[in-house]
């Protein structure tokens, strides 16, 4: 069945993605160095114990195949051409659970996939600033938890539903798009009774004992995030690990004014 990979990388489409969210919604990006004052260190509010500016969000950049082939599986459904997003199964990743596990602690956490193939497709949209309206959001609770086996959502540009496809027979999907994230699902965070509230250094403790949960690995370390990152500012400590244990980009929604 034909088939290719998008002509990108996941990193070109992120770029893309994420510098359009940041424009568009005013969200923080996390990664830059900006280092507490020598009178502020140690201080409350002065380092790891400062809140966060608003809701931490997790973008997980994924790239897609297009499908050409008339016998391809959901060709009949969503006509030609059409894309997939392929998840990780569990033997050769535990990447869905740790997002899954990560949303489970009442984090912010989506899943981002282009309805675009080509590096013209990308560009065009990126000057046009519609990437986020050729984009497909997900959060990893959709689907659940994964086993062994492969495990896709297939897609049609401009579609309102997708197909999950496991094992078992296709599920619809509804499509959410990034304006209904946004607008509605967000701000409805920030009026619940009890809108969550983080310092850096709680969400830098619940990221790494995740990540142990998960995995085994790290125990000797969680809960001693001020120790570990004590040469990186609260906000880069945050962003390193959203992308080097999660390979997420952290972003964060800033609280109404």
């Amino acid at each position: 069945m034909p088939r290719k990979r998008a002509d990108f990388s996941e990193f070109s489409y992120g770029y893309a993605l994420t510098s359009e969210l940041v424009d568009r919604y005013k969200l923080r990006q996390l990664g830059y160095p900006v280092f507490p004052s020598l009178t502020e260190e140690g201080k409350t509010g002065g380092g790891f114990d400062v809140k966060l500016p608003g809701l931490p969000l997790f973008f997980q950049f994924k790239v897609p195949e297009i499908l050409t082939g008339s016998r391809a599986s959901e060709a009949p459904i969503l006509g030609l051409p059409y894309y997939r997003m392929k998840l990780r199964p569990l033997k050769y990743s535990n990447q869905h659970n740790l997002l899954l596990a990560l949303e489970a602690a009442g984090n912010d956490v989506f899943y981002a996939c282009p309805e675009i193939n080509l590096p013209d497709q990308l560009n065009d949209a990126f000057i046009n600033q519609t990437v986020e309206d050729r984009t497909w959001f997900f959060r990893p609770s959709t689907f659940g938890g994964l086993d062994q086996e492969e495990h896709y959502v297939a897609y049609a540009f401009g579609a309102s539903a997708g197909i999950f496809r496991s094992p078992e027979p296709g599920e619809r999907l509804a499509r959410v798009r990034g304006d209904a994230i946004f607008h509605r699902l967000l701000p409805e965070r920030f009026r619940s009774p009890r809108p969550r509230q983080l310092t850096y250094e709680n969400l830098i403790s619940e990221m790494l004992s995740i990540y142990a949960e998960q995995t085994g690995m790290l125990r000797d370390i969680v809960g001693r995030p001020a120790i570990l990152h004590s040469d990186r500012s609260p906000e880069v400590a945050a962003a390193h690990l959203a992308q080097t244990l999660f390979d997420s980009q952290l972003l964060i929604l800033p609280e109404p004014q």
